[in-house]
């Protein structure tokens, strides 16, 4: 794949605690295009996390890492696999009563959350996994009051335990997100061709620079 040096989203996040909520939103945004891209071509991408995500050198987003994602053979196949990451993982996964395109709505969901709070509700330290899945299903998502009256019917569209309520799993799918008040502002179009400006641009000295890459992946 194309060298990507702008860093992940999760590296950014780390570094400013979290983020404006246009920023959030233009992010939010692209990672909606980039799926609703891949369920159009039959594929369950099934580990959206800050990690899976990065920000290239103009700015733009990339998902990448698509080990866990599946290949539905028909648009009505479900997904029994249990896979994915604790503190992203949707509900229906857990139950392991089958699952769609709907679990990706949840991690997109938990992304934004985190995003303009700067919390993951399930990453609590001195938790193991099986604690974390455990609140997934049990424990109820709170609101702050840093969130917009918008922001709070999204997140809550999104986070909904029964898929079948959650925002996207309508007829017109993916749309019901698109359309939603919080990204009244997105210009769809002009944002699949890139004619809208990031809010933030990596800094970068040339295509080789690795100032925004992770120590961890540096060693």
């Amino acid at each position: 794949m194309d060298y990507v040096n702008g860093g992940e989203l999760f590296y950014h996040l780390q570094k400013n605690g979290r983020f404006q909520e246009d920023r959030a939103r233009f992010y939010a945004a692209e990672m909606i295009l980039a799926l609703e891209c891949l369920h159009n071509n039959g594929v369950i991408y099934r580990d959206l996390k800050p990690e899976n995500i990065l920000v290239d050198s103009q700015g733009h987003l990339r998902i990448t890492d698509f080990g866990l994602s599946k290949i539905k053979e028909k648009e009505e196949e479900v997904a029994f696999s249990f896979c994915g990451t604790p503190e992203y993982i949707a509900p229906e996964i857990i139950r392991g009563a089958g699952y769609g395109k709907e679990i990706d709505y949840w991690s997109l969901g938990l992304i934004i959350y985190e995003m303009l709070s700067g919390i993951n509700p399930f990453k609590q330290k001195g938790l193991n996994k099986y604690q974390k899945i455990k609140m997934v299903i049990e424990s109820e998502i709170l609101m702050f009051d840093i969130f917009s009256k918008n922001t709070c019917s999204l997140l809550q569209g999104l986070l909904k335990k029964d898929p079948k309520k959650r925002l996207g799993s309508g007829k017109t799918g993916i749309q019901e997100i698109k359309k939603h008040a919080f990204f009244k502002k997105i210009d769809w179009d002009a944002l699949l061709n890139k004619k809208i400006e990031p809010p933030f641009k990596p800094q970068v000295s040339s295509e080789m620079d690795i100032n925004n890459i992770d120590n961890f992946f540096l060693k």
